[in-house]
């Protein structure tokens, strides 16, 4: 990364620049992180390599893909969004959910070169924020995307067979709920210790 340049701004550059697109590959013996972020290339962890020594690798694994699909539709919110303030956390959340994935690159590579205690128990911790990181996201995503028809463009886990008291909540509210949806960001903000004033600086550049 330049000097001077933020994680911020070298996200910012990418969303500026690329059309949507996942950032994590994950399969049983592999998970492979993009760049974003770093000076880097693409970063690749052997799973298989590992999840006996360091359990923790595959719960992880499992949330940064799930997080990542969660930022895919960020992507498509803010990029479809007609309003300025759907956009805006769109964005907002969209970068928190790279920083945090960027966060796991980090905590991988470190583990290949030495997998002590103490990373584990930070591989634990960053799992644990990172499933209460993707539920909120859900919760936004549900209630900003629902329409008369139900929840449609949200993950298949809130369709109306595998979520039913998801889609019986919200499929009578109308089209336009925005202002109901506040978005996550603080409790993750804290985690990966992003001060407020930063992040929206960041967004702003990228608006």
């Amino acid at each position: 990364m330049a000097p001077g340049r933020s994680i911020l701004d070298s996200i910012g550059d990418f969303i500026r620049s690329r059309s949507c697109e996942k950032v994590v590959k994950y399969t049983a013996n592999d998970i492979e992180i993009s760049g974003i972020g770093t000076d880097a290339g693409s970063f690749k962890f052997n799973v298989a390599s590992y999840k006996k020594k360091v359990k923790e690798v595959v719960p992880a694994s499992e949330a940064a893909s799930a997080l990542d699909d969660a930022q895919y539709q960020l992507c498509r919110i803010a990029a479809e969004a007609d309003d300025s303030k759907t956009k805006d956390a769109a964005i907002r959340i969209r970068m928190l959910v790279i920083v945090d994935i960027t966060r796991l690159r980090t905590l991988l590579a470190s583990i290949v070169e030495s997998p002590t205690k103490e990373l584990k128990r930070e591989l634990r911790e960053w799992t644990r924020h990172t499933n209460r990181f993707y539920e909120e996201i859900m919760s936004w995503l549900v209630k900003t995307t629902v329409g008369a028809e139900g929840p449609t463009k949200v993950p298949r886990r809130f369709t109306k067979e595998k979520a039913p008291e998801v889609w019986k909540k919200y499929q009578h509210q109308p089209v336009k709920i925005l202002a109901v949806a506040r978005p996550p960001s603080a409790a993750i903000m804290n985690y990966l210790k992003i001060e407020q004033n930063e992040l929206s600086e960041a967004v702003a550049r990228i608006e």
